[in-house]
């Protein structure tokens, strides 16, 4: 007969953190306007930190992280320029934080 082992209080109260803290995978918001130091987005409720993909109409999507908010504007940086972003644009929430692949390539990089 096999036991079944359950994670300890603590353990399973730090699961059930991370749960709580989880962001769901297709959020999505939607662009409202281009300024000189951002680009702003409303109904996109991720965390600063995160990388989101621009869906420009017509044309490649751009990544593009969050840097901030403003009351209920999510403010992004584009991560390979701003040409071609207009408003009702959308905004996809590809990864809840920015991640950089580390190598062999990188030494002497960082």
């Amino acid at each position: 007969m096999t036991t079944l082992r359950l994670p300890q209080h603590a353990e399973l109260e730090r699961l059930v953190q991370t749960l709580d803290n989880a962001i769901p995978s297709g959020v999505e918001g939607t662009i409202w306007s281009v300024g000189r130091n951002a680009i702003e987005a409303v109904a996109l409720p991720v965390p600063v930190g995160a990388v989101c993909q621009i869906q420009r109409r017509g044309r490649a999507s751009i990544p593009a992280e969050v840097i901030g908010f403003q009351g209920a504007i999510t403010l992004l940086a584009s991560l390979d320029g701003s040409d071609g972003i207009a408003p009702g644009d959308r905004v996809v929430l590809r990864d809840s934080i920015a991640t950089l692949r580390v190598g062999p390539g990188m030494i002497g990089r960082v």
